[in-house]
């Protein structure tokens, strides 16, 4: 019988109290655990880290990586689990200081992984977030950026769930999840989250992974919560402007209290209505069409802002980039096909060293 490679502890992040990596365990990981630069022009580089993005192979699960290949390979919801998951991710990445800067979006991400575990890292001045390393994690919705790298190769599947989705298929309030990142057997056991890895881990190909998945998400929906048609129906209009709305409408066209909402969004979409508005709009201007607007104030006003000081404060506090760096970075993600989830886009790479 295979042997499967080790899949070790976690160790989650110091917000939920316990403690970040020793200072030996950071420097083996090759990693910069002290303070973290901005992706500007003024800092062009991260000490250890090549900032770049692992190119996706291709989608729908039709190629798959081999054995000693890197890259990733994409698949989309199956039909049991169509508007509660987003998609399926299977990546081998060589490591050696590559990074993502993972910026907010409306999605819930479960990272299984084998081998080298993944370390995230809060980016720009938000340290909320805190620092951690992981072989599996679930990452709630959040309003700041996370740097994430792997120091070796590393193996993993990413779940990219809709907030509803993560109510329903993790049985757990969203709100603990919130702004933060928490080793995945905290929340859903350490014998599901173990056996599951484990036979992802011995499986031959990504069918079969896929497969594998599909049925264990299945049942795991089959058994959850099911969401409120007032918070479904509140989000739904949400989605559908990009934000583009004031609570006070929202309140008024769900005909429920703003307490009664904002007590049903933290609970199952994990942030309140006003910070989910703020990450839908954010969303908007990183997938606006390119040529589609002609100045920062045309864009300020098509995704909802009052003015350009708004979009400028809103965007640094939301990513740590001003509006033309954030579009430079989300340009190159559109072609290059990655970090991009149901239309919007999660991860944002930047040339090799450079902004």
């Amino acid at each position: 019988m295979a042997r499967a490679p080790a899949i070790g502890g976690s160790r989650p992040c110091p917000s939920l109290g316990l403690s970040s990596p020793s200072p030996a365990a950071r420097r083996r990981s090759r990693l910069p655990w002290g303070p973290v630069a901005r992706l500007v022009r003024t800092r062009t580089s991260l000490p250890g880290w090549s900032v770049r993005v692992v190119r996706c192979l291709g989608r729908g699960g039709t190629r798959v990586t081999g054995a000693d290949e890197m890259g990733s390979v994409e698949r989309p919801a199956p039909a049991c689990l169509r508007g509660r998951v987003v998609k399926f991710r299977g990546y081998r990445t060589p490591g050696g200081g590559l990074a993502r800067l993972n910026v907010p979006a409306a999605t819930v991400t479960l990272i299984l992984g084998w081998g080298e575990p993944v370390h995230l890292r809060a980016a720009g001045t938000n340290g909320a977030l805190g620092n951690g390393v992981w072989h599996s994690v679930l990452v709630g919705l959040r309003t700041s950026a996370v740097l994430g790298a792997y120091p070796g190769t590393g193996h993993a599947v990413e779940v990219d769930f809709t907030p509803l989705g993560a109510y329903a298929c993790l049985g757990v309030p969203l709100a603990g999840l919130s702004e933060t990142q928490v080793a995945a057997e905290d929340v859903l056991g350490v014998r599901w989250t173990s056996a599951l890895t484990e036979r992802l881990a011995l499986a031959p190909d990504w069918g079969t992974r896929w497969t594998i998945l599909d049925e264990a998400l299945c049942r795991r929906l089959t058994a959850g919560p099911s969401p409120s048609p007032v918070v479904a129906e509140a989000w739904h209009r949400l989605r559908a402007r990009h934000g583009g709305m004031h609570l006070r409408d929202l309140v008024a066209e769900t005909g429920r209290g703003r307490r009664r909402l904002q007590a049903l969004f933290r609970e199952q979409i994990g942030l309140p209505p006003q910070s989910a508005i703020r990450v839908l709009r954010f969303q908007r201007v990183l997938t606006m069409p390119p040529g589609s607007f002609r100045s920062l104030g045309e864009l300020s006003a098509a995704c909802g802002y009052y003015d350009q000081a708004h979009l400028n404060r809103d965007v640094r506090a939301l990513a740590g980039l001003t509006p033309r760096e954030l579009g430079g970075l989300s340009e190159r993600a559109r072609r290059e096909g990655a970090g991009v989830v149901d239309g919007r886009l999660t991860g944002l790479p930047t040339r090799d060293g450079q902004p």
